[in-house]
């Protein structure tokens, strides 16, 4: 949103073009048309992981994002879903490097004391 401006974001939300939406709400649903993001994906569940990824239709983009070092669950579909389709032509899996963490130094150097 700080990106976009709140403006802009607000007006996208009002003309429809922006459509946020819970999980439980997707049963059913067909993704034409569009690009959909589901963020925080670490805590997704396997089951609704597959609900999501099974609405793809004709011309949609979905974009997934998560942490899997800050998953609540066990078993994160998000890393289930990396490890199932990642071969899959039209699917690519992006994953992030040490060096990748940009937030702080300090925040950089309390990960990797974590990760010992």
């Amino acid at each position: 949103i700080r990106s976009l401006g709140t403006g802009f974001y607000e007006y996208a939300l009002n003309k429809g073009d922006i459509e946020p939406k819970p999980l439980g709400f997707m049963r059913g649903v067909t993704f034409d048309d569009c690009i959909v993001l589901l963020d925080e994906a670490q805590n997704a569940t396997r089951d609704e992981m597959k609900m999501i990824l099974s609405r793809i239709g004709k011309n949609c983009k979905i974009i997934v994002s998560g942490d899997h070092d800050q998953s609540d669950i066990t078993n994160s579909g998000l890393e289930d879903a990396a490890k199932r389709l990642e071969h899959i032509q039209g699917i690519e899996v992006v994953r992030f490097m040490d060096q990748d963490i940009v937030r702080s130094k300090l925040c950089k150097d309390i990960i990797m004391a974590y990760r010992n």
